[in-house]
């Protein structure tokens, strides 16, 4: 960053990266990072579609469409993956939604 110093800097997709891992490993306590290059414009595209798109039929195969589709399968995709294959850090504490979990356990 310090090499833009005159250039406008788009900070979106990096705090999106950031919240994306930070979400990750306080609720999964999975490791995503590895994702997130494709995750974020893929979420970024998933919220705006469903946000613009109130009215279109779903069904249609529109370009629209079939990205929204895409987008969604690989979110999908991610969350499985951070369920099923959490990250082994060492002192690495409780997920939080483990955590809860636990709680109506009890």
């Amino acid at each position: 960053w310090e090499q833009r110093e005159n250039e406008t800097l788009d900070i979106a997709p990096e705090i999106s990266k950031i919240l994306l891992e930070i979400a990750s490993m306080s609720l999964f306590g999975a490791d995503v990072q590895e994702y997130s290059e494709k995750a974020i414009p893929e979420i970024r595209f998933a919220n705006w579609y469903m946000v613009t798109s109130k009215f279109i039929n779903f069904r249609l195969p529109t370009a629209s469409n079939r990205h929204f589709r895409r987008a969604r399968t690989f979110i999908d995709f991610l969350v499985q993956k951070m369920l099923n294959n959490p990250s082994q850090l060492p002192n690495a504490q409780e997920p939080l939604l483990q955590c809860l979990k636990n709680q109506g356990a009890e």
